[in-house]
């Protein structure tokens, strides 16, 4: 009978037929397969962002439209005698002779003087009024959004969303449409009607 006996020297030589590695083709793939996925997470962060500044824009039109809403409503007077109404009407805001003092500066919307907005106790008429709320919102709504601009107008049928504002100054309710251009260039428009 004859026994073996193997030193640690010797199995040190001995294959390992049962362990193997990762090949090289095992690694690629699953860089390729990683990187895959990486750049759809970056595509979908990226889709988010912009949907996110869309709503921004959306958000800051709607509260420029209740902005102007709240205006007229402490205006009721200026509402109804139409005041507010500007298509279809040349403004000429830039030489309003606030009846606070000051004379209103039409890109920046303030009166030359450091007066604060209280009409409670002035000498402004309800045109007056309407005019420097105008100016304001104007300016607001050129300064928040892209190309931005607004329209007011009294009307007995307010109309759809996309179609020209159908202003015949008649009736009491008033639609407020707010434009601007999204990033694609595309012309948006958040558009409310109401009654003072």
């Amino acid at each position: 009978k004859t026994t073996e006996i193997h030193t640690a020297r010797d199995s040190m030589r001995m294959p390992f037929h049962g362990m193997r590695g990762f090949s090289l083709i095992e690694v690629c793939a699953t860089g390729i397969i990683l990187s895959i996925g990486l750049l759809g997470l970056a595509s979908l962060h990226f889709e988010a962002l912009k949907k996110s500044n869309e709503s921004f824009f959306l958000s800051m039109a709607g509260v420029q439209a209740d902005d102007l809403m709240e205006r007229m409503r402490s205006n009721i007077d200026g509402a109804m005698n139409g005041y507010y109404n500007t298509v279809g009407k040349t403004l000429n805001l830039s030489n309003n002779t606030n009846c606070l003092g000051g004379v209103a500066n039409a890109t920046t919307g303030k009166t030359s003087s450091a007066q604060q907005r209280n009409f409670v106790n002035s000498s402004c008429d309800t045109q007056q009024i309407a005019t420097q709320d105008l100016l304001e919102w104007r300016t607001n709504v050129q300064n928040l959004l892209p190309s931005g601009s607004g329209n007011i107008c009294r009307t007995s049928s307010p109309g759809a969303i996309g179609q020209p504002l159908q202003c015949n100054d008649v009736g009491n309710v008033y639609v407020i449409s707010v434009s601007w251009v999204n990033q694609k260039g595309d012309a948006q428009e958040y558009r409310v009607s109401f009654k003072p």
